[in-house]
């Protein structure tokens, strides 16, 4: 296995503290808001991932990858008050790779309906469901087609892990979301029906996305919490096709080992962040190339 060791760039701005895995929309009494994030992309789990520049040089070669999308989320919508919570939006995304022998160039633009539903009474038990449609344009391959994906997302206080530490311990703490999802693709026309054949393919799929982090706390209360992990696993099924698309599962994986150089991880301000990358497999529900490498990374975002 030939791994690529590259400086990655990261670039993310957040026009809102709040993540997409946050759930206090249920909150009395609170106002209309719209968030706006810059994200990796508009559909799946890249759509809580922070967007990414990546410059790579092998063997001579020089390339750049940019994965990024502007989103905006939480357009009230009427829903049933402490139970279900539901919203709109909409976004806009660029996926593209210079690499000379593996070019790619796809544009995306779509919109999305979205609900938080409270499995418990003390809302601590919550699906996040989202449903995204959008046009795909593929300038490498000149095709056209559209994408709908169905995601829904498990996030409860029991699957989170809280070591309680005192004042002079250290430990670990734990975030597991398992999500399952549906997604389909369909490319309506193509200059190159090699590489991008008219048809479609559309299946299920299911993911795992895991954080950790090392946490201290000072004698005097203060939190250290610079250093965590970040995992991905997905698996999807191509279990309808069409065109010239043949049956096929698909795994991707990816694991990041992350150290803040300062400021808070939530919140306000830049969070410069250094950071190693392995990613294997193909990411099928992001219309992503089969990859495997190891990535040193510097990656910055910005909480507004």
């Amino acid at each position: 296995m030939n791994r690529r060791i590259a400086l990655m760039v990261r670039a993310c701005a957040t026009l809102c503290a709040a993540t997409l895995l946050q759930s206090n929309a249920f909150a009395a009494g609170q106002d209309d808001h719209y968030n706006v994030h810059v994200v990796r992309g508009i559909e799946g789990p890249n759509s809580a991932k922070p967007a990414q520049v990546l410059f790579d040089r092998e063997d001579g070669t020089s390339s750049t990858v940019l994965n990024a999308a502007v989103t905006m989320a939480d357009g009230p919508l009427p829903g049933i008050g402490g139970v279900m919570d539901n919203s709109w939006g909409f976004g806009a995304g660029v996926s593209k790779n210079t690499l000379a022998d593996n070019k790619s160039e796809l544009y995306q633009v779509g919109a999305n309906l979205n609900t938080v539903l409270a499995l418990t009474a003390d809302k601590t038990t919550n699906v996040i469901g989202s449903l995204t449609a959008a046009y795909e344009n593929d300038r490498v391959a000149r095709a056209r087609g559209s994408s709908v994906v169905l995601d829904a997302l498990l996030v409860s206080k029991q699957l989170i892990y809280d070591p309680n530490l005192n004042p002079g311990e250290s430990g670990l703490d734990g975030r597991f979301y398992p999500s399952v999802g549906w997604y389909q693709r369909r490319v309506t026309s193509t200059d190159d029906a090699t590489t991008t054949p008219v048809g479609h393919h559309a299946g299920p799929y299911v993911g795992l996305h895991a954080t950790s982090r090392f946490l201290s706390v000072g004698k005097d209360a203060s939190l250290f919490d610079r250093i965590s992990v970040d995992l991905l696993f997905v698996v999807a099924r191509d279990s309808s096709v069409g065109g010239g698309y043949r049956r096929a599962t698909y795994r991707y994986g990816e694991a990041s080992l992350d150290w803040l150089l300062y400021g808070a991880a939530t919140g306000k301000g830049w969070k410069p962040t250094i950071s190693v990358t392995k990613s294997r497999g193909t990411n099928r529900v992001a219309d992503e190339p089969h990859v495997d490498k190891l990535t040193v990374a510097f990656k910055l975002s910005l909480g507004i």
